[in-house]
Order: structure tokens, then C-alpha cells, then sequence
């Protein structure tokens, strides 16, 4: 009796964890998933210094900025819980910080800008430790990459003129869409998915409108009502998130999708509300200003936008951790890995969340089910 109580158990089990891993992770804010935080310290003073976390790769390396005790900083990556500097192309000391790497891809090549003087910044491309520049564009005096896809190709502006690039082509200018009733416009790109999609905006002299770009039709208005709006991020689904300004005249997260249109999300009550990033499981990130209580780092899932969760909610012992607020996340992998930044000893200081039980531990799991009814069945 024992045994067939152990049996149909230790079945029921198996069962369930095979079924989770072959039908993929359930989106992590419908599961309502906990989370571990590891910190992301400062690369040149982990204890008086401090970072933010930007962008994280399917296989976990962060990537952001980091700065000293006297806000001196530069670009860091950040890895098996080592914090590393990353080449820019000023030499200390200088009174800023003066790169940011804002994502990295699963083979490593890392997208941000390097300040080239106290006056202008070039887009840069971080490769096997050396830093590749890619220059800037006439007269314009900042130029940055704001996002790199799993296949190299970065997306990054020189001022308002939108491309993207890859290393063997080198950059591609995305133009602009003529807009009814406006001659003065320009472009702007923000985020790229792994078919090359771009999201972005078209921007008049006083209105902006999200858009997205693609290879084959060029760029799409996905907003045109309302005075600002902006695509943040698009994923392998082309749904984007999207950030729109309401009747306060403040932004809101929305999400968007050609089956759907554009929808608004649930935000807290926020004041103000920005989606940052979209993984392909529909799991955003963001941040919400909620009146009278705080900046705080958030989390929705596109099939459920009438909810939204404070991370640090969701957090595993963070009370009495050091951690006080989690205050935005900028970037989610496709294992539901997230960073941010937050208050750490009252510091600001880059996170990375890691959802519990992780996608892979719940596959050994359901192997080691499997492999006990084969033990058994042997007896």
C-alpha cells in the first residue's frame, strides 16, 4: 500500500513537472512567482559606489554602469557574481561616468556609448573585451546603441537618425515615415528583437508617435492619437510595450500588438508608469510613481494587463537584506531573469532577480521523477 501511494504520487508529480517543462515556464507574473536578488555591486567601490543594472543575456551576464564613492564611473559587466570594468574611451579620471552598456547578447557583444570629450559620446560595441567605436553622424555630438539582438544586430541612434548595425555591414540608416500635416519630424529607435524588428517613435516638433521599423515595410505608426508616445521594446511576437502620455499629461504603460491594438495596463494607480522591456513570454518590466509611496519596480503579463506587481513583493528575504526599494527594472531574458536597480545600504544598486524554482530546476526535477519509476520499476 505504500509503495502504490509512493507510486501514484511520485507519478502525479512527474507528471505535472514534465507537462510545465515541455509546455515552457508559465509567464512569471500570472504564476505569481517568487524570486531570489543577487546584487550587482559597483566595480570600483562595492561599498561606498554604486551601479544600475541595464540589460541581462540569456545566460545571466548584467551588464550596466557602475560608479565611485565620488560618481566617477564607467560601463561594467557583471558575472558569476564579479563585477568587471568594461574600456570606454576617455582615461581617468573624469568627473562623470563616462560609458553605459545598456545590453548584451547571448554570444556576448555588449551595445552602449563611451563619451569621446566632455561634449559628445559615440556609440560603442563591446566584443571579446576590446570596444569597438562606431563614430557618430555630422554634427550631431551623441551617438548611442540601446540595444543588441542574439544575432549582433544592434539598433542606436546619431542624434535622431535611427539604424541599426551589424558588424559585417556596419550601419544602415532607418529614415523616417512622412506624417500628415507634419514637414519637421524625426525618428528615434529603442529596441530590437531577434527578427530585426525595431521599435521606436516618429517625433514632430511637438508631438511624438510609437512606431516600429522592419526590413521589409519599413517603419509602421502604432499610435497616432494622443500628443506622446514611444515603443520601448518589441519582442520575437512583435507585441511591444509601449509609454503614452494620459490626461495628467504623464506617461502610462500600454502594451501593443496588431491583433490587439494598443491597450493600457493596470499601473498601481501610478502617477506615471514606464514598460521598459518584453520577453517572448509576454512578461513585462517597468517602473510606477505611486502617489504618496514611491518609485517601484514592476512586473505585468500581456494576457493579464489588468494586474501589476511590485517586485520587491515577490522578493525571497528581502526584508532585513540590506535592500530597501526596488525602484525600476530595465530588461528580462527569456528564463524570466531580471534586472534593475534599487536602494542597498542606501546606495543605489543594480539587481538581478532569478525566478524560483528556475525553468531548469524544474526539469531535473521531472527527470529525477522519471528516473525513480524507472528504479522502481526494475525491483
Amino acid at each position: 500500500m505504500a509503495y502504490t501511494k509512493t507510486l501514484l504520487a511520485t507519478l502525479a508529480v512527474s507528471a505535472l513537472l514534465v507537462a510545465v517543462a515541455v509546455a515552457g515556464w508559465p509567464s512569471l507574473a500570472v504564476a505569481a512567482s517568487t524570486y531570489t536578488i543577487a546584487r550587482i555591486p559597483s566595480q570600483f567601490d562595492p561599498v561606498w559606489g554604486g551601479s544600475r543594472a541595464l540589460g541581462v543575456s540569456d545566460n545571466g551576464v548584467v551588464v550596466g554602469y557602475g560608479w565611485d564613492a565620488y560618481h566617477n564611473g564607467e560601463a561594467l559587466r557583471w558575472s558569476n557574481g564579479v563585477s568587471t570594468d568594461l574600456p570606454d574611451f576617455l582615461l581617468p579620471p573624469s568627473p562623470y561616468v563616462r560609458s553605459r552598456a545598456n545590453k548584451v547578447s547571448l554570444n556576448g557583444m555588449i551595445a552602449g556609448y563611451s563619451y569621446v570629450d566632455a561634449y559628445g559620446a559615440h556609440a560603442a560595441v563591446w566584443k571579446n573585451g576590446n570596444i569597438i567605436d562606431l563614430g557618430s553622424s555630422g554634427s550631431q555630438a551623441f551617438s548611442q546603441l540601446v540595444d543588441i539582438n542574439n544575432n549582433g544586430m544592434a539598433c542606436g541612434s546619431d542624434g535622431s537618425a535611427p539604424y541599426v548595425w551589424t558588424e559585417a555591414n556596419g550601419k544602415k540608416y532607418l529614415g523616417i515615415l512622412p506624417f500628415p500635416g507634419n514637414s519637421s519630424y524625426t525618428a528615434e529607435a529603442y529596441g530590437i528583437n531577434n527578427n530585426g524588428v525595431v521599435a521606436g517613435r516618429m517625433k514632430m516638433w511637438v508631438d511624438s508617435h510609437a512606431a516600429i521599423w522592419d526590413p521589409v515595410s519599413g517603419w509602421l505608426v502604432i499610435d497616432a492619437e494622443g500628443n506622446e508616445s514611444m515603443a520601448n521594446a518589441i519582442n520575437d511576437n512583435n507585441v511591444a510595450v509601449v509609454q503614452k502620455t494620459g490626461q495628467n499629461s504623464q506617461y502610462h504603460a500600454c502594451v501593443w500588438s496588431a491583433l490587439d491594438g494598443l491597450r493600457q495596463m493596470a499601473d498601481l494607480n501610478a502617477s506615471q508608469s514606464l514598460p521598459y522591456a518584453i520577453n517572448n513570454d509576454g512578461v513585462i518590466v517597468g517602473e510606477a510613481a505611486v502617489p504618496a509611496s514611491g518609485e517601484y519596480a514592476v512586473v505585468w503579463d500581456d494576457t493579464d494587463i489588468t494586474h501589476c506587481y511590485k517586485l520587491q513583493d515577490l522578493v525571497e528575504g528581502l526584508a532585513g537584506s540590506g535592500w530597501t526599494q526596488l525602484y525600476a527594472a530595465y530588461d528580462v531574458n527569456e528564463n524570466g531573469q531580471i534586472v534593475g536597480y534599487g536602494l542597498y545600504n542606501n546606495r543605489e544598486t543594480g539587481f538581478l532577480l532569478t525566478p524560483t524554482p528556475e525553468p531548469a530546476t524544474l526539469s531535473l526535477l521531472a527527470l529525477g521523477g522519471l528516473a525513480v519509476l524507472r528504479r522502481r520499476g526494475r525491483k
